[in-house]
C-alpha cells in the first residue's frame, strides 16, 4: 500500500519537532544555557519521543502510535512545568494548559492514524514478503 500525503506530512512534522527539541539540548550542552536541567531534560525526552514516531512513521512500525502517544504525554509535561522551571507570571499558565492540551490532542490524533495506517498495511506487507520467497 502506497504511503499517504498525510503519512508523509506527519513524518515530517515529528522530524522536525524532533530536531528543534535537539537544538535545544545541544545549544545547552555546548553553548550553555540559564535553563533548569530539568528543561533541558524534557527537551531531549520529546526529542527521544519525536524521532521514534518519525522513525517508526517511516518504517510503518507497529509501534509507532506509542511512540507518538509518549511524545504528546512528554510535551504536556514541558509545557505544564515551565511556569515552575522559569518562573513564568500566573497569566502565562492558562494559554500553556490550552497549549499542552492541544499538543497532546495533535499526538493522540496522530496515534490514532500512526494505528489504523499499520493495521491497514501490516496485511499487504506480510503479502509482498512470502511473494519474494
Amino acid at each position: 500500500m502506497p504511503r499517504t500525503r498525510l503519512g508523509l506530512v506527519l513524518t515530517a512534522i515529528f522530524g522536525i519537532l524532533a530536531l528543534t527539541d535537539w537544538v535545544q539540548v545541544f545549544l545547552a550542552l555546548v553553548v550553555g544555557s540559564d535553563n533548569p536541567p530539568a528543561l533541558i531534560a524534557l527537551h531531549f525526552g520529546n526529542g527521544a519521543a519525536a524521532a521514534a514516531t518519525c522513525a517508526g512513521s517511516w518504517r510503518r512500525s507497529r509501534w509507532t502510535p506509542i511512540a507518538a502517544a509518549a511524545y504528546g504525554v512528554l510535551a504536556a509535561i514541558l509545557l505544564l512545568a515551565l511556569p515552575g522551571l522559569l518562573a513564568l507570571p500566573v497569566d502565562a499558565r492558562p494559554g500553556l494548559r490550552t497549549g499542552a492540551a492541544g499538543v497532546l490532542l495533535f499526538a493522540l490524533l496522530s496515534a490514532a492514524y500512526f494505528r489504523a495506517d499499520s493495521r491497514q498495511s501490516a496485511p499487504q506487507i506480510s503479502t509482498e514478503k512470502a511473494n519474494e520467497r
